[in-house]
């Protein structure tokens, strides 16, 4: 191919459809990624791979693993991989599309899904060690490409100048635009430096190579943190708060895992690590945030404590605030009593004001009325996409001031609606 003839990209849908052609002639295309501009192949074309290879140089592109599988978006990948740990499909969903690809397990069944698409001798060199990467571009010429072929598609850095990735169509060496039959340019990459690469175990988040999101960005998205608000912070939050929390351990069950029956998404299984004992993270002010931590010989623990174990090992964590709470005020007696009935422990509750750094951490954001809905919109309109009422269709009404029985029929109800939004919660 010429050098000086490149496809002039705007994401049109005659260059979505020459590349498909292309890659499945089993062809190389140059194609730009918002890290840095990558050569493509369809993974079912062993001639393409063969001519990928030797492009590849001494750096591979995930410290030592096989081809990573460019996917349009997270259905692709749950299509072959329907069991991945609940911390994988966590980090799809935060992270993707985006430059991060993710190193997960590719049990026994998914190899052999994965044969079935691309063959056992593509499958073999793309499952390393047990894990299987992929990635799914934010860029969305790309995605646009990913999508319309449909058929799994690997794509490795093109060499730039000395060596580096290009970061820009003209940067590609003229060595490797002589093995392409297209190249698209869509100008200079966003991000200019390679993706981060994780690496995701069951019960565990490891950054092999930091790139374009810097490790601590990408331990935060590893965390699930569900935030309950109220008014005061001492009824209707901590009540249910403290409720999710009951629900969702009982879903991992005693050794961590989760739970037949136990209102489990297909494909969320996986193994977790005991802990030693429980303590507090070092935020100030949380009491229900918990870690797993080693080195205690404690022998017995609460029933709230165990939870927390269970819900930490998953790194989801249930918080509650209140958007005119004053700290430190303890739960009120009925709601301690109404929660206990129901299996949890709210004692220890201490509340305080919902802040921004707190709805910044959130991922889901439950409000109890719609006024408190409006509030959060209006002092924080970015959290729109995550900020819902726990009942769609009417207020929960403060119990303060009610008898217990006022608090019980709360509680009741609280643990109904729980149990309908476990699902977005959970994931």
């Amino acid at each position: 191919m010429s050098a000086s003839n490149p496809i002039i990209s705007s994401g049109d849908p005659a260059t979505v459809r020459r590349v498909t052609e292309a890659l499945h002639a089993g062809r190389l295309v140059g194609l730009p990624t918002e890290t840095v501009y990558g050569i493509a192949a369809l993974l079912t074309q062993r001639d393409a791979l063969e001519q990928l290879t030797p492009l590849r140089g001494r750096r591979t592109e995930t410290a030592g693993s096989g081809w990573v599988w460019h996917v349009a978006d997270r259905a692709a990948a749950l299509a072959v991989l329907p069991d991945l740990p609940l911390l994988a499909r966590r980090l799809m969903r935060k992270a993707w599309p985006g430059p991060v690809a993710l190193q997960v397990p590719a049990t026994a069944a998914d190899c052999q899904r994965l044969q079935q698409r691309v063959g056992p001798v593509t499958a073999a060199e793309m499952v390393g060690a047990g894990h299987l990467t992929l990635r799914c571009p934010e860029d969305d010429i790309l995605r646009a490409i990913l999508a319309s072929v449909g058929d799994p598609v690997t794509v490795i850095s093109a060499a730039g100048p000395a060596g580096r990735a290009a970061e820009e169509a003209a940067d590609i060496s003229p060595r490797v635009r002589g093995h392409l039959a297209l190249l698209v340019d869509g100008g200079r990459t966003r991000y200019r430096h390679p993706s981060t690469l994780v690496r995701i175990e069951a019960d565990a988040v490891r950054v092999l190579r930091e790139g374009a999101i810097a490790e601590r960005f990408v331990q935060r998205m590893a965390d699930q943190v569900v935030l309950f608000v109220c008014s005061g912070n001492t009824c209707r939050s901590p009540l249910a708060a403290g409720l999710a929390a009951r629900l969702l351990a009982e879903r991992l069950g005693p050794s961590g895992t989760p739970q037949a029956g136990a209102l489990v998404p297909p494909g969320d299984a996986g193994t977790v690590r005991s802990p030693e004992r429980i303590a507090p993270v070092a935020e100030e002010g949380d009491s229900t945030r918990r870690v797993a931590a080693e080195g205690d010989s404690t022998k017995s623990w609460s029933p709230g404590a165990t939870r927390a174990a269970r819900l930490a090992r998953q790194r989801v964590f249930i918080e509650s605030a209140g958007l005119a709470a004053m700290s430190g005020a303890t739960a009120s007696a009925e709601a301690v009593r109404a929660a206990q009935e129901m299996g949890v422990d709210i004692s220890a509750h201490r509340s305080r004001l919902l802040t921004d750094d707190l709805l910044r951490r959130a991922d889901l954001v439950y409000t109890m009325t719609e006024a408190q809905h409006r509030e959060i919109l209006e002092r924080w309109p970015g959290a729109a996409g995550k900020t819902f009422r726990l009942d769609a269709q009417a207020d929960i009404a403060d119990p303060v001031g009610g008898s217990l029985a006022v608090y019980r029929q709360t509680a009741r109800r609280l643990e109904a609606l729980l149990r309908r939004r476990l699902e977005e919660m959970w994931l």
